[in-house]
């Protein structure tokens, strides 16, 4: 097993940095083969010239600016062609996806073999830290529909921070190219057949930054679901 972690970045500077610290300091060195970092062109000056050194700084970090514009699904599906590993983490450089989690999920995969393992933040040990009390019954309704829709145990289907064998992302028809991928990148692979797993995570609240994710992206999510629901 070895890990390329990616990490698409927008306007982060000293949370991406912390991130990357973190990143290193629990991934096993023997399953750790590389950082992708994927700027968007939109990115500041100070987000673009952090990337470019810590790139420069260690060989284990390699830096790209994208090339498709706008959107996160394109971060994310470039990001993914240029990675090295045989496996793949998405998660984010916001600090909204903890390192911390990373060990949980390589043991769960090596114990049970999975092709994906998802973080949950609504199991035991998960959870959420600056979440509105309004966003969190609305995102634990559409978990429930979607697991529902899809008749899987999954707890939590958009939150992006998993971990994949390379062979669960190749070959797919990935069509979204903004935040609807997060949803999309799981059941594209569920659809096929892909065995997933979960651990639990906790959701942080961005501390610099806004988020592109605006409230009424989110209905999209359903119409991303039920497309790939009614494809062959």
């Amino acid at each position: 097993m070895q890990i390329s972690i990616v990490l698409p970045v927008f306007s982060e500077t000293s949370s991406l940095i912390k991130t990357v610290e973190e990143i290193k300091a629990v991934t096993p060195k023997q399953y750790f083969k590389e950082i992708v970092i994927i700027v968007s062109p939109k990115s500041t000056q100070e987000s673009v010239d952090i990337c470019k050194d810590l790139s420069q700084k260690d060989t284990g970090i390699c830096c790209y600016i994208q090339q498709n514009n706008p959107g996160i699904g394109w971060a994310f599906r470039e990001a993914f062609q240029k990675a090295r590993g045989t496996h793949v983490i998405m998660m984010a450089s916001d600090g909204e996806t903890d390192p911390k989690a990373i060990p949980l999920m390589i043991q769960k995969m090596r114990e049970t073999g999975c092709d994906i393992v998802a973080a949950n933040r609504w199991v035991r040990g998960g959870g959420f830290q600056g979440y509105s009390f309004l966003k969190k019954i609305l995102n634990f309704l559409f978990q429930r529909i979607i697991a529902v829709m899809y008749v899987s145990a999954i707890g939590d289907y958009t939150y992006a921070f998993r971990l994949y064998k390379m062979e669960a992302l190749e070959g797919q028809a990935w069509q979204e190219t903004r935040h609807p991928f997060l949803l999309e990148s799981l059941l594209r692979p569920l659809k096929k057949g892909c065995t997933v797993q979960q651990v639990p995570a906790v959701w942080h609240s961005r501390t610099e930054g806004k988020s592109q994710n605006t409230f009424l992206q989110n209905f999209v999510y359903f119409r991303t679901a039920v497309k790939i629901y009614f494809e062959r």
